[in-house]
């Protein structure tokens, strides 16, 4: 997941575990569409005011 590494994704074992595993059985193009469409669904999201751990399940570990 490096070239994700600053991008708002979640970090926790099993969303890194599945992010890993989707990898390495997609084909690159697939994988990063599906990476894409995530973080268009929660900027989407912000923008009508919803907040990631409140009104939907996005752990992010504090840094």
């Amino acid at each position: 997941m490096d070239a994700y590494g600053d991008l708002p994704f979640p970090r926790t074992d099993v969303a890194l575990n599945a992010m890993r595993f989707a990898r390495g059985i997609e084909d690159p193009a697939i994988f990063n569409h599906s990476m894409r469409t995530y973080l268009y669904g929660r900027f989407l999201g912000e923008r009508q005011g919803l907040r990631p751990g409140h009104d939907y399940d996005d752990y992010q570990p504090k840094t």
